[in-house]
């Protein structure tokens, strides 16, 4: 499964690049962010696709061990670093109303600032375990009824004008994707399927970008059925285009291969940057290289420490 490792790699590191940008200030129209805008569908996909069927209990457990406890722990790690942060801009923080920041946080968002982008592991723990037990209802064309309820309730949000937690949103979009991977698993595209549909992909890239936050469900551009439509698309090409031609070892393969470090401690890298460098005294594209310059200097560093000591 190289080339799964490949896409793994190549999706981490635009995500990573993304946040980067973000924290930067810099234009949240680039053109750059639409080309692999579907990562976040792709990873919940990518999942679905190692699917097996297997009791609650060993699957809550498996799930618990891989996904919550790196959660908790990156989370902690992520949220003295924010602390820092906050104190090194000479802003107050107090322990009553941070534990209450915290707390308010993780109901609302699925995450706390101090890494946000984790949201993902608890939505994949709730994703995999509710799968699995829907599969067990040995009603299986019933699971294509996932398919229709991430659009009905984000019209039926949209139309109430009411807010909801994420992870009520993203759970729901995440199983889609998730049962996508597993019914999809094996499906191969032929030359001129595999052609039209990166050919319809850039165009809507370039003229009509389908793009949602994920972790919200805000529809940043296009609609709302557009973004499933060409998320799919997205993720069928560069599953096929690695494993034709990248379904070996490579820079990719190997950042891919140790995604869930990489993936914990970018957040944690960000903040350090954000305590050590004064964004008033760079431009925004500067403060942006200093940021990945960080990120090639530190994340291999990161990941061989947290392997050293055992978590």
């Amino acid at each position: 499964m190289q080339y799964l490792d490949t896409a793994s790699g190549i999706l981490l590191l635009h995500m990573i690049c993304y946040h980067c940008w973000q924290w930067a200030e810099l234009p949240p129209d680039a053109i750059w962010l639409r080309i692999l805008s579907f990562f976040m569908p792709w990873f919940f996909f990518k999942s679905g696709m190692f699917y097996k069927n297997q009791s609650a209990d060993k699957v809550i457990k498996k799930c618990f061990r891989k996904l919550i406890i790196p959660f908790l722990i990156f989370s902690i790690i992520g949220e003295i670093f924010d602390i820092i942060r906050i104190l090194s801009i000479g802003a107050q923080w107090n322990i009553i109303s941070g534990i209450k920041t915290i707390i308010g946080s993780l109901l609302k968002t699925g995450a706390i600032f101090g890494n946000y982008p984790l949201w993902f592991l608890p939505s994949l723990f709730a994703v995999r375990i509710i799968y699995n037990c829907l599969n067990k209802t040995k009603r299986h064309e019933s699971l294509w009824l996932l398919l229709i309820i991430p659009i009905l309730l984000f019209y039926t949000v949209k139309i109430a004008h009411i807010e909801l937690p994420y992870y009520l949103y993203n759970v729901p979009t995440g199983l889609m994707f998730y049962m996508l991977g597993d019914k999809l698993r094996h499906i191969r595209l032929s030359n001129i399927i595999l052609i039209s549909i990166v050919t319809l992909y850039l165009i809507s890239v370039i003229f009509c970008p389908q793009m949602v936050d994920m972790r919200s469900n805000k529809l940043l551009s296009g609609t709302y059925i557009g973004w499933i439509f060409m998320s799919v698309l997205g993720i069928m090409s560069i599953n096929e285009i690695c494993l034709r031609y990248f379904n070996n070892q490579n820079i990719f393969s190997k950042i891919g291969n140790k995604s869930m470090p990489i993936y914990c401690w970018h957040w944690v890298i960000i903040l350090i940057v954000s305590i050590l460098i004064r964004f008033s005294v760079l431009t925004k594209v500067q403060y942006f290289m200093v940021e990945v310059s960080f990120m090639i200097i530190c994340l291999p560093l990161f990941v061989r420490l947290q392997r050293r000591l055992g978590f």
